[in-house]
């Protein structure tokens, strides 16, 4: 027998999974991104909970995998979006759910061919950003309303570009102070894995030291560093919101479109207005395509007066 011959005689197993449940299941024990054992595994945590969405909207009825051709699957999406108000991007990463599903199945010859998984097209990221002075507006208005943590917690993100999973991840032994630049490791253990997976050093700007050192005392190694209040990222955003509507009374620049993994944002905005080259401010976002980081280069008025005076 060739090769060739072999390739093609190979039929999927016996078929055990008929419904998507069953196969949702068979991929959290075999898709290794998505294991269980994986501590603080965010991509796991996302595809659970498209699960649990897509349950809910089925009234708790399984899916047969044979109806699920790529009409069904984008009907579906599309009424799941609009019940739970989803952007496109958000949508999406429901739809990749999906795809990752049936990909599981199929290299484990549970299936001879998937359906097309169509995508919705995606307007250009979010890309507000906050001034400097916004930032210290929303520190001040959640200091007045005794919500000190949460200024801790808007100045750190404002001047790290840390993405809140991070932010919400960081142990005391993530902060260095070894060396005249104090800076933090992110994703450099198993409990502070990033999005992409990788590791990264990012300095602490000279306004976090006070804060960071006030937090770190009497801290323990393993200690979370912003304590077990923010391990929510719904506590994070409606806190924040609050905070953000008071400055949209004073600043009318502020939409609801501010939100916070806008300061992200304003970390990149104002180190590529301040000269910082390109590829560093990718390399300290933990950035995967450089295309991702030049979203940052607005047409400040910093950056209009350093290209007229540039020549």
């Amino acid at each position: 027998m060739t090769k060739l011959q072999a390739y093609l005689d190979r039929k999927p197993s016996k078929a055990t999974i008929k419904n998507f449940d069953q196969a949702f299941v068979f991929a959290c024990e075999n898709h290794p991104n998505w294991s269980i054992k994986r501590e603080q595994n965010t991509q796991a945590e996302n595809a659970r909970r498209h699960h649990r969405q897509l349950q809910e909207h089925m009234d708790g009825e399984s899916i047969p995998l044979r109806v699920m051709d790529s009409k069904f699957i984008f009907d579906v999406t599309d009424a799941i979006k609009d019940e739970y108000e989803w952007s496109e991007s958000s949508a999406n990463r429901f739809l990749s759910t999906i795809s990752t599903t049936f990909k599981c199945l199929l290299r484990h010859h549970m299936l001879e061919n998937m359906p097309v998984i169509l995508r919705y097209q995606c307007p250009e990221g979010r890309t507000e950003w906050y001034t400097q002075e916004q930032v210290d507006q929303l520190c001040d208005i959640a200091k007045r309303h005794g919500r000190d943590e949460l200024a801790d917690l808007v100045l750190f993100a404002a001047y790290t570009g840390l993405r809140q999973g991070e932010i919400r991840k960081l142990r005391a032994w993530d902060f260095d102070f070894r060396m005249e630049q104090p800076f933090i490791h992110v994703g450099g253990t198993p409990e502070t894995r990033t999005k992409t997976s990788n590791y990264r050093q990012v300095g602490l700007n000279a306004r976090l030291l006070p804060m960071i050192r006030r937090l770190l005392d009497g801290a323990k190694q393993n200690d979370l560093i912003f304590g077990d209040h923010w391990f929510s990222r719904q506590r994070i955003s409606r806190e924040f919101n609050r905070v953000r509507e008071f400055l949209m009374y004073e600043d009318e620049t502020v939409t609801h479109s501010h939100v916070f993994h806008c300061l992200r944002h304003s970390y990149g905005t104002w180190q590529i207005a301040a000269g910082t080259p390109v590829m560093h401010v990718k390399q300290t976002m933990g950035h995967s395509n450089v295309k991702t980081t030049e979203r940052y280069v607005h047409n400040t008025y910093a950056a209009v007066v350093n290209c007229a005076n540039a020549i």
